[in-house]
Parts: structure tokens; C-alpha cells; sequence
């Protein structure tokens, strides 16, 4: 049985309308992620560099940690 070039060419437009979806997906998926990752990293060093200031303030002001 043959299908109407009409039906083929609205099978190829899905085709690619799908695969273009599934890339933009992918795409945004890694890019979001390295975005996070990048983020979670700088919160966490001004993290560390804030507490870095208040233990060394502590030690300066008591002398000593005991």
C-alpha cells in the first residue's frame, strides 16, 4: 500500500520537529547543570571564606582556640 506524499512529508516534518526537541533538551540540560555546578561551587568557597574570618577573628580576639 502506498502512502501520499503528503503522509511522507508530514512523517519527515515530525521527524525532524522531534529530533530538534530531543537536542534542545539535551542541550539545555548540560548546559544548566555545568551552570549549577559552577554555582554551587562559588557559594560554597564564599562559604568557606566567610567562616575563615570568623575563626580567625575568634583566635585573634580570644588567643587561642581553648
Amino acid at each position: 500500500m502506498r502512502r501520499s506524499l503528503w503522509t511522507r512529508l508530514m512523517g519527515v516534518f515530525l521527524g525532524v520537529i522531534v529530533l530538534g526537541a530531543i537536542t534542545m533538551v539535551i542541550a539545555v540540560r548540560l548546559t544548566t547543570s555545568a551552570h549549577l555546578q559552577r554555582r554551587v561551587l562559588t557559594d560554597d568557597v564564599a562559604q568557606a571564606n566567610a567562616l575563615a574570618d570568623l575563626l580567625a577573628a575568634y583566635y585573634a580576639q580570644e588567643g587561642g582556640w581553648f
